[in-house]
C-alpha cells in the first residue's frame, strides 16, 4: 500500500510539472509588469556565409568570416545568414538584432576546442 502511494504520488507530480503553459500565464505571473512584446521584422535578404570567406572543411578557422558577415548584414539593416552544408570551425560569435542565423541541413557549427579562441562575456580573459 504504500509502495502504491509513493508511484501515485510520483505520477502526479510528473504529470502536473509535464503540463505546459502558455506565455499570458507567466506574463500574468511575473512579479514585475511586462511591456508590450513585439516580435522583431527581420529582413528577407539572404546572405550565404561562403561569400564572406567561410571554408566548411572543419580544419579552417571561420572567426573573422562570420565577424565579417555578422557586421555587413547589421550595417545593412538585417537579413539571414545562410551556413550551407559543412563543418564550420569558428571560436565566439556575437549576433547582432535583425539577424536570422539558419543553418542549413547537413550544417555543423564547430566551436574551438582551443581555449584561446573563446571569449567569455565580451572579453579575451584567456587570450595571452
Amino acid at each position: 500500500m504504500k509502495k502504491l502511494l509513493i508511484g501515485i504520488a510520483f505520477s502526479v507530480t510528473a504529470i502536473v510539472s509535464s503540463q505546459k503553459n502558455d506565455i499570458n500565464y507567466y506574463i500574468q505571473k511575473a512579479p514585475f509588469k511586462f511591456g508590450e512584446m513585439v516580435l522583431p521584422t527581420i529582413s528577407q535578404k539572404d546572405y550565404n556565409f561562403k561569400d564572406f570567406g567561410g571554408v566548411g572543411d572543419g580544419k579552417t578557422l571561420n572567426t573573422k568570416a562570420f565577424e565579417k558577415a555578422i557586421a555587413t548584414i547589421a550595417q545593412n539593416g538585417g537579413g539571414r545568414l545562410i551556413v550551407p552544408a559543412g563543418t564550420w570551425l569558428t571560436g565566439s560569435i556575437e549576433l547582432k538584432s535583425k539577424i536570422d542565423f539558419h543553418v542549413e541541413e547537413g550544417a555543423i557549427v564547430q566551436f574551438s576546442s582551443d581555449i584561446k579562441q573563446i571569449s567569455f562575456e565580451r572579453n579575451f580573459c584567456w587570450k595571452i
